[in-house]
């Protein structure tokens, strides 16, 4: 196990939010009277001692306001994504500030994932893995992970193949990675268009994991709650 047990926390938070039919940025609606990237924040805290959010321009003065709460004790650094291209860009945007020797990714719709899981894929990281992240069994997820040997083998997600996905394992948008290693690979990967979907016209973080050679190095553990791999892009997603 590696020495150095601290995380960067990045949290891609500039996203359209078309989908979701709010007039502000879907991360400011609020949930039992706290704002949706609050509920991510206050679960991720006590995890890191860094946190990055990027958002977009237009939502500085609204999540300053949250940015600056006691409670997170100057751990939040702003950053901007000026072009709204992909999770992979927002990410390499965060890793280049990262001070840490690992981080984590948490989607900042991702409301439902536990403090247990977040906590059990950390100290799993830590032992010797490049990416480590949840999976869960549902019927037809959104993005199916692929395994061929009980090794990862890649990622499907529905929004691409425009139908619905067989049953099987989906991921649950909490990821933890070594930070040396994504920085140089998500950049490259993004500078040659490899990571890039025609259908979304992005730059697809969940792509980049098919080019970690060493599948050894990328751990799955399994949940049981199919709950906390819900995101929230619609209002009535929310339960």
């Amino acid at each position: 196990m590696r020495k150095n047990n601290k995380f960067t926390a990045i949290i891609p938070a500039a996203g359209k939010s078309k989908r979701f039919k709010f007039k502000h940025s879907k991360i400011f609606f609020k949930i039992k009277n706290k704002k949706m990237i609050e509920i991510i924040l206050d679960k991720i805290n006590i995890f890191a001692n860094e946190i990055l959010v990027i958002i977009k321009k237009e939502d500085y003065s609204q999540f300053e306001k949250i940015k600056n709460k006691k409670k997170y004790k100057n751990k939040i650094k702003i950053l901007f994504q000026k072009k709204i291209n992909g999770m992979a860009t927002a990410i390499s945007i965060g890793l280049k500030k990262s001070k840490n020797s690992d981080f984590f990714v948490l989607w900042s719709d991702q409301i439902y994932i536990s403090k247990k899981t977040i906590q059990k894929g950390l100290k799993i990281h830590l032992k010797q893995k490049i990416l480590t992240f949840p999976v869960v069994w549902k019927e037809s997820p959104y993005t199916l992970v692929i395994k061929k040997e009980k090794k990862f083998f890649d990622i499907i997600q529905q929004r691409e193949v425009g139908e619905k996905l067989q049953n099987g394992f989906s991921d649950c948008g909490f990821f933890v990675g070594r930070t040396s290693f994504f920085k140089k690979k998500l950049l490259n990967l993004i500078k040659e268009k490899k990571i890039f979907t025609k259908k979304t016209k992005e730059y697809d973080f969940l792509h980049s994991f098919k080019y970690i050679k060493n599948k050894k190095k990328i751990f799955l553990y399994k949940i049981k709650n199919k709950k906390e791999s819900n995101g929230i892009n619609y209002l009535d997603e929310i339960i």
